[in-house]
């Protein structure tokens, strides 16, 4: 399953507007034997968590995704970023992290994507969890 960084932002951001819905998907999360995120996750995760939590929550978290067994890395090449396009024409209301995400979905039959971000109700070869 894919997780979004918006899950991630939730789960360490008691500010977030999602905090709670995260904290009711944390035993979930916990109990996965694997999860996806991609580099874009990563860097949209560091970046908001360094510039609106803290320097110590944006430094575990990339830890946590760096250490983490569970947690497959999928990087972006040319032909990722190539294809994401593609799904960003067919889906505008996707954001370029999320449409990434879809792509790599659809490439390795990934069916869900776990996302507080309605936009993945548009895409109908994947589904999302709360």
């Amino acid at each position: 399953m894919f997780i979004d960084s918006v899950v991630w932002i939730a789960l360490a951001s008691k500010k977030d507007q999602w905090h709670k819905e995260a904290l009711k998907l944390k035993n979930q999360i916990l109990n996965l034997n694997k999860i996806y995120v991609t580099d874009l996750i990563i860097n949209e995760t560091y970046n908001f968590l360094l510039r609106k939590i803290s320097y110590s929550a944006a430094s575990d978290t990339l830890v946590m995704f760096l250490e983490s067994p569970k947690i497959t890395i999928l990087f972006n090449n040319f032909l990722t970023l190539s294809n994401t396009k593609n799904i960003l024409m067919k889906h505008t209301n996707l954001s370029l992290t999320d449409a990434n995400i879809v792509w790599f979905s659809e490439n390795l039959n990934i069916k869900e994507v776990m996302s507080f971000d309605k936009g993945f109700d548009s895409v109908q070869t994947i589904s999302r969890i709360l």
